[in-house]
């Protein structure tokens, strides 16, 4: 996986600007476009992640397939519920893929480094949807998924999805993800329309149910 420093080279963008985008600013869409590309992913003309040749977040879930919506259809789009999100992931990269694929949208990321940071991060926080890496120093994925499960039980908190991302596609890596109460299971490259459409899944879940 790149590092910050390779990925500002490969994208031809400054450090600082990738800094200022995993802190959770704004960046412009051309800059958006030269990181995921960079990254490896794919970015079709119709993106949910771009609408083309506009800079800004289209009216109804996270992103329209549309170009843009009609007046009438703006008017009664309903606002999409607010995601809170924890990515736990050792990777700069991947930190700062994801802070990119969600900028300007409804969603709010929060990062860690690494599992016990993500572990405190979870416990202080009042998160939707967690992004695990497995393979982290310090604290991997399946400790800091088994403290949350079990932090999770002794204060009678409702489970989170907790997602595993791994690079592993083994399928005894996935039964291992699943026991030690891991939610779901992705392999990375994670394709970028994945992501968005569990997000929207969860933001519209969590409205009907009036969270």
């Amino acid at each position: 996986m790149l590092s910050k420093a390779e990925l500002a080279r490969k994208a031809e963008v400054t450090v600082q600007t990738l800094d200022r985008i995993e802190n959770g600013n704004e960046c412009r869409l051309e800059t958006k476009r030269k990181i995921i590309l960079a990254l490896g992913y794919q970015l079709a003309e119709a993106s949910r992640i771009f609408a083309p040749d506009s800079t800004q977040p289209l009216q109804g879930k996270i992103r329209s397939l549309r170009d843009s919506p009609s007046d009438a259809e703006a008017i009664h789009s309903e606002a999409p519920h607010p995601v809170h999100v924890l990515q736990v992931d050792d990777s700069e990269s991947q930190r700062v893929l994801l802070q990119t694929i969600l900028s300007g949208s409804p969603c709010k990321l929060d990062t860690a480094e690494n599992g016990e940071v993500g572990f405190n991060k979870f416990v202080a926080g009042n998160y939707d949807l967690v992004f695990m890496d497995m393979q982290m120093p310090v604290m991997d994925g399946c400790t800091a998924t088994r403290k949350i499960r079990a932090w999770e039980k002794e204060n009678h908190q409702a489970p989170t999805p907790i997602i595993a991302m791994t690079a592993n596609a083994l399928a005894s890596d996935r039964e291992k993800c699943f026991k030690e109460g891991c939610s779901d299971y992705m392999v990375k490259p994670v394709p970028q329309e994945k992501l968005i459409q569990m997000i929207d899944n969860l933001a519209e879940s969590t409205a009907n149910t009036g969270q």
